[in-house]
Parts: C-alpha cells; structure tokens; sequence
C-alpha cells in the first residue's frame, strides 16, 4: 500500500513439493508413492470425522493433480522459477481449515483500517474481500460445522467492507450470505446493512434532484400563495 491506495503484494505460490514431503525435482515415480503413503494417512475412510485430516487430504489432491499432469506441472514450474527469481517466499504448506480463513478476514480488515479510503481502489478490495470466502472456502467452512467462527468471519468482513462503493457491494453479500445461511441472526444483520447502503447510494446519486424538485416546489407554493393574497 503505497499512498492510501490500495495495492496487491505478489501472490505466494504453494509448494506443493514439501506438501507432497518431496524435494524439487522429484520424478513422477517419487510423486505418485509419496502420494499414495501421505493419502493412507491423511484420507477421511482412516480418519473419520476428522475435518484438519480432510483439509490435509484436500491438500494432497491438489499438489498430486498439478504436479502429475505435464501441463500443469509446466506451468506451476514457470510460476515457482518466478516467484523464486523475484525473492519471495513459498507458501508455507498449511491445509485450509477455518482459522486459515479467520486469519484472511483478520489479515484483510487490517489494511482497510489503513487505507486512505477517498483514494482506495474499490475494485481491488471487493477483490480481495470476495477472495476469502470464495465457494471452495465456504463449503469447507460448513463441513466443519462452526457456526460461531463463521460468524466471525462474515462480521469481520462486513466491517472491512465499510468504505466499499455500493456498486462493488452485492457479489460480496451474496457470499457472505452463502456463508451464513444457517445463521437466522447474521443474516438478519446482512440485510439490514444491505438496506441501509442500498438508501445512502440512492439518496448519493438523487440528493441533488430531490433538493431541486424541492426548491422548485417551495417556489411554486410561494408563488401560488402570493398571487391568492393579492
């Protein structure tokens, strides 16, 4: 953020290797049995009801998906080479779980309490808004079943949305409405805000017509008043 403008720092590129217990370079043999053993550990039929054990397995999958299809894989290479080249760190290996979210939200609402919101770009934090609670995240916030960190989430959210342009707002509602759809209360308050700034943009975009239709209508009564006198 230079400015109070609201910029991106470049995105960490998972390294899907140490997710994978491999190092760089490790041949297609290596990838598929180091996949095979960690996937016996990690699988949801071995670790029933396990949810961090099925966060870790998502993780697997994904690694095990890029780095055995040669397209893929090319690309990834392509984008690690790059990351590495410009200095900046891998994404440390975690499995996405709730406090992986709550510590985006967090993370989010701390640049925003920053930004110079007259010069902020609105765009880009709808962006990053819409970022943490895309619908891979969502569903894997309810498999977990933690309605109060969703809560949580979503209220965090609906804070750091505060300076956002109306215009920007309703996809960023929508997924905060996905994420709390069992939650009656929460949802209650999404409407209410939603309310609330859909009036405040109508009366930012009509105050000036609703001033002149006024005056012109004080004129007129006036007018008509004065005429009725004389």
């Amino acid at each position: 953020m230079e400015g109070g403008l609201l910029t991106f720092g470049p995105m960490r590129v998972k390294d899907y290797y140490k997710i994978l217990e491999l190092a760089p370079g490790a041949t297609e043999t290596d990838i598929k049995r180091s996949f095979r053993k960690l996937a016996l550990r990690f699988h949801p039929d071995t670790n029933s009801g396990n949810k961090y054990s099925e966060a870790w397995f998502r993780e697997l999958q994904e690694a095990y998906a890029v780095l055995t299809d040669p397209i893929k894989k090319d690309a990834y290479l392509q984008e690690r080479w790059l990351s590495q080249t410009l200095g900046h760190a891998m994404h440390k290996p975690t499995p996405l779980t709730p406090d992986t979210v709550v510590q985006e939200a967090k993370q989010v609402a701390n640049m925003v309490n920053d930004l110079d919101h007259f010069r902020m770009d609105h765009q880009a934090l709808a962006g990053m808004l819409l970022g943490v609670i895309t619908d891979d995240k969502i569903d894997m916030l309810h498999s977990f079943n933690q309605p109060s960190t969703n809560r949580q989430i979503a209220t965090g959210l609906l804070q750091a949305s505060a300076p956002l342009q109306f215009k920007w707002l309703p996809p960023v509602f929508t997924q905060l409405k996905k994420l709390c759809r069992d939650d009656a209360a929460t949802l209650a308050r999404l409407q209410q805000n939603m309310q609330q700034r859909r009036r405040a943009y109508w009366w930012e975009r009509n105050q000036w017509w609703v001033m002149l239709a006024s005056t012109v209508a004080l004129c007129l009564l006036i007018y008509f008043t004065s005429r009725k006198s004389n």
